[in-house]
């Protein structure tokens, strides 16, 4: 486990809707579609390792794809607590976005091949690591592989 005491951290899509959806509603977890392979203990271990973190990173293409899944997955009230929980995502106080046209450029200059194997958003979230020397955090085995080939730190 990486220490991420007073570190940035940068959760991919999978670790960012656990967030929001066992933050909402715990019994969501192990229920709802998208977050059925998790339970209350990876939802409690995962607020354990972001607690000492300094500040939580995202990208555009991350909430974008965050936003998709977990709206298409819940319903009423429960839709309307994520949206607003994500929309806080994008308060400057709590964490920071990049913008997208801050990483376009670097991932145009990505291996070919690389980009075929994990694909946009994913580029974007291993750029924005290394860029803000922040920690990676996946639940995406190709991701984790590919943000330590790139020398940024991640864990899986």
């Amino acid at each position: 486990m990486i220490n991420v005491t007073g570190r940035k951290v940068l959760l991919d899509t999978n670790l960012l809707l656990l967030l929001l959806i066992g933050s909402i509603d715990q019994h969501q977890l192990g229920n709802n579609r998208r977050v059925r392979k998790y339970g209350l203990r990876e939802f409690t271990l995962l607020n354990e390792c972001l607690r000492p973190a300094r500040a939580l990173l995202t990208t555009e293409h991350i909430n974008s794809q965050t936003s998709d899944l977990g709206a298409s997955s819940l319903n009423g009230a429960y839709r309307t607590q994520f949206l607003l929980a994500l929309r806080a995502i994008h308060d400057p106080l709590a964490t920071h976005t990049l913008p997208a046209h801050e990483y376009h450029q670097p991932i145009l200059m990505l291996d070919l091949m690389a980009l075929q194997r994990i694909g946009v958003a994913d580029a974007g979230a291993i750029l924005t690591a290394k860029m803000e020397n922040a920690v990676l955090m996946t639940d995406d085995f190709n991701l984790y592989q590919m943000a330590l080939v790139n020398n940024v730190e991640a864990q899986n």
